[in-house]
């Protein structure tokens, strides 16, 4: 997940909000930016939605490094 607010990313690749803080505080601050976003700029809620549902979060990609290795280490 990439942070809408303080991502690494490039805006049209933000897909959400990240808490590191996994407490009461860390989880509000997340959807008081949020509820904020939704609130005064609904347009790019919307499209922070849209990133959002375009990401893969499949096990495909990963499950196939996993097979990668097991396969590396069952030819050494």
């Amino acid at each position: 997940m990439f942070d809408a607010d303080y991502g690494p990313k490039p805006y049209h690749e933000r897909n959400g909000y990240v808490f590191n803080d996994y407490n009461w505080t860390g989880l509000e601050s997340a959807l008081r930016r949020a509820i904020g976003l939704w609130y005064g700029h609904p347009q790019y809620f919307r499209e922070l939605i849209l990133n959002g549902m375009r990401y893969d979060y499949s096990w495909n990609h990963p499950g196939q490094h996993y097979l990668n290795i097991y396969n590396h280490i069952k030819a050494s």
